[in-house]
């Protein structure tokens, strides 16, 4: 085996120099100061004796090692400052002069000591049985017990392909998660599906609603609208959040960081945008709430951007989709988005409604149109499942009292809504009591008369009512979410759709977690993304940064 050895000079700056230097330093240094001491008292003791009877003067080894402390601190607190700064001098020298700068070129690298282990990482029983607080990722297993890591940390688990990464590593995560008293919701990346198999029967006796992304087969997937967010904003008079949404959804299809010319993205997402707020808000409006999807969307751009109009015979035609929001109001979003591709003419009119339907052509597949046509998850449940709803005055302060007596507060919007993520227990026959603060008299109270363990929704009786504060829903869903997204890695056709999830699921854990008391989700979240490195979720720096997760 290779043994570095160090040259003579390095020495004088290791510790088994430094130390027994420091120590002679000290010792000779006090021993001289001794003896000058002794000397001078020797002297002056033998010049001004008696001169009848005169002390002869004399000098002995003993000299050396007596120490008048008492009679002379002074001189040796001086003596003792004189000598520590002598040594610490002497050491700061020799360390800068001689210190093997060459330290750790080989690496320095160890694993970490069992005794290191339990210092640093929570021990939990390796199997079957529930323990108290949150799960971790899995460090290290000695005995009937695991360590783990339950700080807020991304992780990246790197293996050759079998090497075990999912055996060692992923199911034991999952398993020491779901066995947690305070569960999280889990999401994953299945690329093959093997995870959702082995961990759906464990996952659901834990407690844990499940839900399936399904990609591979469509048919077999939960229903998932990509515009069900944008529809339930809508509705609620949201209509700030309701377009943020809608450009999340139109960058993920569209947006190439690679492109040298972003114009044609980004009126491609223009007149998405235009499209998706045209659909729901005339859907809306003619109570056809179920129309509102992006094979609607597709069919729009393929229908009405193709189709020629004769409005005028002595003038050219006009295209259908042009007369359509030309007959929008004028204080229309989805009008104004529209305006980019309305201002083009020709080839570039052309190239735009080309780049725009090359993205929405994947939802009019049949599987991908039927999988997108309804909606069976809501994503807010992930990390927030109990809501209350309701409308009050503009702009002011509501204050909600729960049934032990607690009390919390938010402001209504300037349409009068509020809608409160709470923590509280309740259960059936529990009275809920909402106030406008500084204003007793406005009150109105509710009684829970039934709560749907597996949907959440709660109904209620209103007990006390004032027409300046109306409660509209109450969710109570009190079960961890995980939901499993099985992407193939041999087909990435259909990865945008995964990838739009991804986002609009971000967007709607961060806001929440952003408006929540404490800054952050109710229920822990945790991506456990397997095959992390053919990701089809385009750029998650953003994912990285402010949700943790697990990538293997």
């Amino acid at each position: 085996m290779y043994s570095e050895k160090l040259s003579i000079k390095y020495k004088l700056a290791e510790k088994e120099v430094l130390i027994p230097l420091s120590v002679f330093l000290f010792v000779g240094m006090v021993l001289i100061a001794n003896f000058l001491l002794n000397l001078s008292l020797e002297l002056i003791e033998t010049t001004f004796s008696d001169l009848l009877h005169p002390k002869p003067f004399h000098m002995e080894v003993g000299f050396l090692f007596q120490m008048p402390i008492a009679e002379h601190p002074i001189y040796y607190m001086l003596v003792f400052l004189v000598v520590i700064g002598t040594i610490v001098r002497t050491v700061y020298k020799l360390k800068s002069s001689f210190k093997n700068l060459n330290n750790h070129q080989k690496g320095s690298s160890r694993f970490t000591t069992v005794e290191e282990l339990k210092k640093q990482y929570r021990a939990v029983p390796d199997r079957e049985k529930s323990f108290k607080g949150g799960g971790g990722v899995v460090i290290s297993r000695l005995g009937d017990k695991v360590f783990i890591d339950d700080s807020p940390v991304n992780n990246l688990i790197i293996g050759t392909t079998r090497s075990g990464k999912g055996e060692t590593f992923v199911f034991p995560t999952i398993d020491v998660y779901s066995r947690a008293e305070h569960k999280p919701s889990l999401i994953f990346n299945d690329p093959k599906g093997e995870l959702f198999s082995a961990s759906k029967e464990t996952l659901e006796e834990r407690g844990y609603h499940i839900e399936v992304l399904n990609l591979l087969t469509p048919l077999d997937s939960m229903s998932y609208n990509l515009l069900q967010l944008v529809k339930d904003s809508y509705k609620d008079g949201d209509y700030s959040t309701a377009q943020a949404l809608c450009k999340t959804l139109s960058h993920t299809l569209y947006y190439n960081p690679t492109v040298k010319d972003p114009f044609w993205q980004q009126c491609a997402m223009s007149l998405c945008n235009a499209m998706i707020l045209a659909v729901t808000d005339k859907c809306i409006e003619e109570g056809t709430e179920e129309k509102i999807t992006m094979y609607a969307v597709a069919n729009m751009l393929s229908e009405l951007g193709s189709k020629e109009v004769i409005v005028d015979p002595k003038a050219d035609p006009q295209n259908a989709l042009d007369l359509y929001f030309e007959g929008l109001p004028a204080d229309s979003v989805a009008k104004m988005q529209y305006a980019t591709s309305n201002f083009s003419k020709g080839t570039t009119r052309g190239g735009i409604f080309t780049q725009t339907m090359n993205g929405l052509s994947i939802f009019t597949f049949d599987e991908i149109a039927k999988m997108t046509a309804k909606n069976s998850v809501d994503l807010k449940r992930v990390g927030f499942g109990k809501t209350i709803k309701g409308r009050a005055t503009s702009r002011k302060r509501v204050e909600i009292v729960f049934p032990d007596g607690s009390k919390e507060s938010i402001k209504s919007d300037i349409t009068g809504r509020f809608a409160l993520d709470f923590k509280k227990v309740i259960k059936v026959g529990d009275t809920i009591q909402f106030n406008e603060k500084g204003n007793k008299k406005k009150k109105t109270s509710i009684s829970i008369m039934k709560i749907d363990e597996k949907t959440g929704e709660t109904e209620f009786k209103v007990v006390e009512e004032n027409e300046d504060i109306q409660v509209t829903t109450v969710d109570y869903f009190d079960k961890p979410v995980a939901i499993f997204m099985i992407t193939p890695d041999f087909d990435s056709s259909n990865h945008v759709i995964a990838s739009i999830f991804v986002r609009q699921l971000y967007f709607i854990l961060a806001k929440g977690a952003s408006l929540a008391r404490g800054g952050q989700c109710h229920r822990e979240v945790v991506f456990c993304m397997d095959e992390f490195g053919v990701r089809p979720y385009g750029h998650v720096e953003n994912l990285l940064r402010q949700e943790m997760g697990v990538c293997a």
